[in-house]
């Protein structure tokens, strides 16, 4: 149990670091062995991933999308545990590096915040689809790696197939995240 004044002491401060990071540890694997339960993916309400994908998807622009929406969500689960695992193992070093940790604990709660934003149980396929071409667009857009061609093309896949699949999602509400760059 920690002292309410652990703060007062660095012996106080490096219990409280122990602490949380065995909290952080055991949220990370609790996430990743989520995450790797199953390679099977499944969307509530719906009998086959790979039926509506036949409807909307297209080898001119995305083939998947609503496959796609599952594997995002997937990697920013993944993603997020082993930011914090990285993070716990900073912190709790005899010389703690504080701002890598951080920088690291920062990732972990963006990347699981779009996870929660890509599985959230209370919006349909549709919904989901869109929110991975947000997702897509806003962050390659954002984030272009040095092969700008392949970012372009893939955002331009992205474009296409959401031009194309206009009329489908006619009803769905707007998918965007409340708040930009977290």
């Amino acid at each position: 149990m920690l002292d309410e004044n652990f703060h007062e002491s660095i012996e106080g401060i490096r219990e409280f670091a122990v602490a949380a990071t065995n909290v952080g540890q055991a949220v990370a694997h609790f996430g990743l062995t989520a995450a790797y339960f199953t390679p099977i993916y499944r969307e509530p309400g719906i009998d086959s991933i790979d039926e509506i994908d036949s409807i909307i998807g297209s080898e001119e622009d995305v083939e998947g999308p609503l496959l796609t929406a599952h594997r995002l969500a997937k990697f920013y689960v993944i993603s997020s545990g082993d930011a914090l695992l990285s993070a716990c193992d900073l912190v709790g070093r005899d010389f703690p590096m504080h701002v890598g940790s951080g920088a690291l604990a920062r990732v972990a709660a963006e990347h699981a915040a779009k996870a929660m934003f890509l599985d959230d149980p209370a919006i349909d396929w549709r919904a989901r689809v869109l929110r991975t071409y947000d997702l897509f667009r806003s962050g390659l857009q954002e984030y272009r790696s040095s092969n700008d061609e392949a970012s372009t093309k893939l955002i331009d896949n992205w474009k296409r197939w959401r031009h194309r699949t206009g009329s489908e999602f006619a009803d769905v509400p707007k998918q965007r995240r409340a708040a930009r760059g977290s």
